[in-house]
């Protein structure tokens, strides 16, 4: 019975929809009509809000355009034959495999210039944590607050091959003995292991044909192409800035990479339980070995 109730009712429903179809006759001048008079009705209701939308819209597309991007570059190098020691970690002379040192930095394309490292080569200061890091053996050397610099046609000391043309990235506790340094030393200083230290120096050094960067600079580069760099790249590290003694490294490699978001920490070494204990166990295991063959 209900089934035939809805029957009946659909039934009704469908022959009152064909009898209003043949009434009302339905065009595309019709259906046009109506959507234009929606379309004038919402203009006239929502313009000011549209308009304001679309303001905002070219106002956030701007301020990000502006902002410019902040990039980051993986590196990796090798320990002088030479060898040396710093901040307790110490690498003999004429190891085989050379020692290793890793690191990471970062920089802002769009930073203002801030500092004049030499009459040829000009410094964008760079706040970030953790921004500059290199790793040598079990010691993390962490900068905060560095220089990302471009040098266009240096001289080369003790008149080289040079001129060449440079970029370099460089932590220094004598920051403010530079030319237009604004905000004086470091606000941060140089992190080893962790530790906080009174003075250091940390450098990176890529060296290329004069053909690399040409004046006026006016921002820093957004890549960085290794093979480009010709020259002898390398860096260092240092207890205190030069003219004291450093550690050289020559940098073998360089690629993009994430920007990262936490600052590195050091590897904590092996507790000196645990070393105690692995002794012990194998003085036991020894002790058993020759127990057993006599």
């Amino acid at each position: 019975m209900p089934v035939r109730r809805w029957l009946f009712a659909f039934s009704s429903a469908e022959n009152l929809l064909a009898k209003w179809a043949k009434s009302v006759r339905i065009t595309p001048q019709l259906v046009g009509g109506v959507v234009s008079k929606c379309v004038v009705l919402l203009r006239g209701k929502f313009q000011v809000y549209f308009r304001l939308f679309m303001c905002l819209l070219v106002a956030a597309c701007s301020v990000t355009a502006a902002k410019g991007e902040r990039v980051a570059f993986d590196f990796q190098g090798e320990v002088a034959p030479f060898g040396g020691s710093v901040f307790g970690e110490t690498v003999p002379p004429f190891v085989f495999p050379p020692a290793m040192v890793t690191g990471h930095f970062e920089y802002d394309t769009d930073s203002a210039a801030t500092h004049m490292l030499d009459a040829d080569t000009e410094g964008y200061r760079q706040q970030i944590p953790g921004g500059f890091y290199a790793t040598l053996g079990s010691t993390l050397f962490v900068a905060d607050d560095y220089v990302v610099a471009i040098g266009d046609d240096v001289a080369s000391p003790g008149g080289g091959s040079g001129p060449d043309d440079h970029f370099i990235v460089q932590f220094s506790s004598a920051m403010n003995d530079f030319a237009n340094a604004p905000g004086g030393p470091p606000v941060a200083p140089l992190l080893v292991n962790g530790v906080p230290q009174s003075a250091g120096f940390l450098n990176f050094d890529l060296i290329g044909p004069t053909s690399l960067y040409s004046e006026p600079i006016t921002s820093l580069p957004s890549s960085l192409t290794f093979s480009e760099f010709t020259g002898p790249s390398g860096g260092s590290i240092a207890e205190s800035p030069p003219p004291g003694s450093l550690l050289l490294f020559s940098i073998t490699n360089v690629q993009p990479a994430a920007v990262e978001t936490t600052p590195p920490t050091p590897t904590p070494e092996p507790a000196s339980w645990c070393l105690f204990a692995m002794g012990a166990l194998a003085g036991v295991a020894m002790w058993l070995r020759v127990y057993r063959k006599g």
